[in-house]
């Protein structure tokens, strides 16, 4: 993508996962979870019924459960379901009503069963969550209830214009996690992000900075515009992974493309 400028903030490792392949994987996992099954041509060990858009993969060493985000008015009207709530876990806070009750709802369901025991199953495998925008936030508070009830396992959450989920209370509490890991992409120019109650904080944090700024409310959010500037970008895949010296400057990772 031209005329993009990225600032990457610790981004050499997360509890021992590799950040290039696994962002980049989890952009294309994002973006086909808002593909049927057959349309993304991925193969699914686990499919939760369509509306709730829960999906689980085996990808090669890694067990992958992806969340679908906004397409429908059944969505929208959880977006809109947005005044914080307190968390059912003790010292948990409070968190995104509508999101809350749609991960509550859908922890329930058999199929989510399934995706559990396949987790506890999983021998020295990281477990990642990805999700782009409302997804983004949902898959927070799964992966907040999967690391406290599968504590022997790791998750890392990859997030992709993520609206905020919660108050800070709930991120002290992901704090204490010593299996969870959060890692959140936003364009700068992208308003979702901004939307809501509470507060963001990932462990670490990836901003895209575009000289050619989109004033466009749902174009500068579009899951595939994350795909084309981070999939697409192997300059700066290329120089993390030559990890020369003089790119870091305090923990932070400067590139710009004219």
């Amino acid at each position: 993508m031209r005329g993009v400028r990225l600032i990457i903030y610790n981004l050499l490792l997360v509890c021992g996962i590799q950040l290039r392949p696994t962002i980049e994987r989890m952009a294309k996992y994002s973006s086909k979870a808002y593909m049927s099954s057959k349309d993304a041509k991925i193969n699914t060990l686990i499919s939760l019924p369509e509306k709730v858009g829960i999906r689980a993969f085996i990808d090669n060493d890694d067990f992958i459960i992806t969340c679908r985000g906004t397409c429908n008015i059944a969505d929208w009207t959880t977006n809109l379901n947005c005044i914080l709530t307190k968390h059912p876990y003790k010292n948990s806070g409070r968190v995104h009503r509508g999101y809350l009750e749609t991960v509550w709802n859908f922890l329930k369901l058999s199929e989510f069963k399934e995706i559990e025991k396949a987790i506890y199953t999983q021998k020295n495998r990281e477990i990642l969550i990805c999700g782009h925008s409302s997804a983004g936030a949902k898959s927070v508070i799964l992966g907040h209830y999967l690391a406290i009830n599968h504590p022997t396992k790791r998750f890392t959450i990859v997030t992709f214009g993520s609206p905020k989920t919660g108050d800070y209370k709930f991120y002290q509490n992901i704090e204490t996690l010593r299996n969870l890991n959060i890692i959140s992409v936003n364009f700068r120019d992208d308003l979702v992000p901004l939307l809501g109650f509470g507060i963001s904080k990932p462990d670490r944090q990836v901003e895209i900075f575009s000289h050619e700024r989109c004033y466009h409310l749902i174009k500068s959010h579009l899951m595939l515009r994350y795909e084309e500037a981070l999939i697409h970008n192997t300059e700066l895949y290329h120089c993390l992974e030559r990890n020369e010296d003089n790119i870091f400057v305090d923990n932070t990772f400067k590139f710009n493309i004219n």
